[in-house]
């Protein structure tokens, strides 16, 4: 899930953003938080530009990422690797933006406090912890062939990680 928040200088009211397209425009929607609440097709992505107007207003955007990963004890792996691999494709299309964007490689589960990968072959390999919640980055070498993720209990929500 994705969340675009749009904001400006206190004070100053939000800059008027616009979906260009060719000759189709779409004013950008925001809610009293400047969330964005008309998000863009895959084709408006990839063909169109956002306007801005108002050239000498200032402002931010922030986009706040949340993977989308099936919380329950027994999670299958590809479920939390897909996440973080859509994640590194969409940065790579970003261009020069990229440099910005922060690698976030792996997935923390939060509310439990470990949690183990088990492979194919029945093998176990408890998960590392950072801070005291288990991480998996499925792109270590450790973590190639992993069938599924167990958990003692249910995951309260998983979220993305260096």
């Amino acid at each position: 899930r994705r969340d675009y928040l749009i904001g400006g200088k206190e004070g100053q009211p939000r800059p008027r953003l616009t979906y260009v397209n060719g000759t189709q425009r779409i004013p950008i929607q925001l809610d009293r938080s400047g969330k964005v609440l008309n998000l863009p097709d895959q084709n408006l992505i990839r063909a169109g530009k956002v306007e801005i107007a108002g050239g000498g207003q200032s402002g931010s955007i922030t986009l706040n990422l949340a993977p989308v990963v099936p919380l329950a004890r027994t999670i299958p792996a590809t479920a939390a690797a897909n996440p973080v691999q859509d994640y590194a494709k969409a940065i790579s299309r970003a261009g020069p933006l990229s440099l910005a964007i922060p690698k976030l490689g792996g997935l923390v589960f939060k509310g439990v406090p470990s949690g183990q990968v088990v492979f194919g072959d029945g093998r176990r390999l408890n998960l590392p912890l950072e801070d005291g919640n288990p991480v998996f980055r499925p792109a270590q070498a450790a973590m190639r062939g992993a069938a599924t993720l167990e958990f003692p209990a249910v995951p309260s929500k998983a979220a993305f990680t260096r």
